[in-house]
């Protein structure tokens, strides 16, 4: 799995322009990505975290995404035993309003 991507401004010896980073579950889900536009990404670098099930239950399906601006958004599924909850049909809901980016 990609764990991060970087560009630099030369072939050797560059500096960073920009930078990806991706962390990642025992599930092999993604959890964490943090962008940076303007270098390396360090301790100020927006991030998006993304929330499962824990794998109890035998399910690992998504529940939320937490933006850099404090919006979270919702996945919402069918209750036990229905055909949405089957196939694990999904909606996602917005829980929260956009304040402003830190």
């Amino acid at each position: 799995m990609v764990e991060m991507v970087t560009n630099y401004d030369a072939m050797t010896s560059g500096s960073a322009v920009n930078e990806v980073k991706f962390t990642y579950n025992s599930f092999a889900q993604l959890t964490l990505s943090e962008q940076e536009h303007g270098g390396a990404v360090d301790g100020s670098t927006l991030e998006v975290q993304y929330y499962y099930e824990t794998g109890s239950s035998n399910t690992i399906r998504p529940m939320t995404v937490t933006y850099p601006d404090g919006r979270t958004l919702t996945y919402e599924y069918g209750a036990a035993l229905s055909p949405r909850s089957h196939h694990s049909e999904s909606r996602m809901v917005e829980r929260t309003p956009v304040t402003s980016i830190r």
